[in-house]
């Protein structure tokens, strides 16, 4: 577990031309926000978008989706080359992305219905409880779903797996290494958190000197670095699990 910690901190700075086609498509997907989706403040509370425009958002959502997927697909297949030979270029990792763009998609899109289904049926279960109680039901339900289901991706890519077959695989490695894939997971979101601190302080203090330009300037900062969080995670739970699936090849 902090083994890939270690790894991913010492692999990320090669890992730039990943970062830089990352951070370019999230400032675009920030910058294309700003422009069609309003802002909370830009209306007032009870006066709701028009028809053609939310049409616009709904159909720009899904744009962004199906792209995101592409690019993290790409990413993903740069982290494991770049684990495996030590060494990846965007090439390499456009073209994989094209091979495994299909299965990425829908493995994501089942990964998600699966949550929208829990969602509700949590909220149609959980409905006569306080509000307290049933956040912590959710997260009681999610927390350990995602621990289970976290490592499909990388299985996808790097065992050129099926959909579900890739599901069941990240099932049967987070039943034996339960708890180390949560603390994986505690370890880069504590991580995370500290890094989102950090760009939020400088964001307001630029957001301060620059008010005119506040969203702007915030969506820009975050585009950046959610770039480089993703870069890192990406190498870290792909580094977690061609560590692991080996040991496991090993042992049978």
């Amino acid at each position: 577990m902090i083994d890939s910690i270690k790894k991913a901190f010492a692999l990320s700075p090669k890992a730039l031309q990943a970062f830089y086609i990352l951070a370019a498509f999230n400032v675009l997907v920030a910058l294309l926000s700003i422009a069609i989706v309003p802002a909370p403040a830009a209306a007032p509370a009870n006066q709701e978008m028009s028809l053609g425009r939310s049409l616009v958002v709904i159909l720009y959502t899904v744009l962004i989706f199906v792209i995101t997927a592409f690019v993290t697909a790409g990413v993903v297949t740069y982290a494991r080359d770049l684990i495996k030979t030590g060494t990846a270029n965007i090439a390499d990792a456009i073209s994989n992305a094209k091979k495994y763009y299909l299965s990425f998609l829908g493995l994501i899109a089942l990964i998600i219905a699966v949550f929208i289904f829990l969602s509700i049926v949590l909220t149609a279960l959980t409905a006569p409880f306080p509000a307290m109680i049933r956040a912590l039901l959710m997260i009681l339900v999610f927390v350990p779903l995602t621990v289970l289901i976290v490592m499909s991706p990388y299985h996808l890519i790097a065992r050129d797996a099926k959909v579900f077959d890739s599901f069941k695989a990240s099932i049967e490695m987070a039943k034996k290494r339960f708890l180390k894939i949560l603390g994986l997971m505690a370890i880069i979101f504590v991580i995370a958190l500290v890094v989102w601190i950090v760009a939020s302080f400088f964001a307001g203090v630029l957001s301060l000197a620059f008010k005119p330009m506040q969203r702007l300037l915030t969506g820009v900062i975050f585009a950046v670095v959610n770039a480089a969080i993703s870069v890192f995670v990406n190498i870290t739970y792909m580094g977690f699990y061609l560590k692991n699936s080996e040991i496991e090849s090993v042992n049978q």
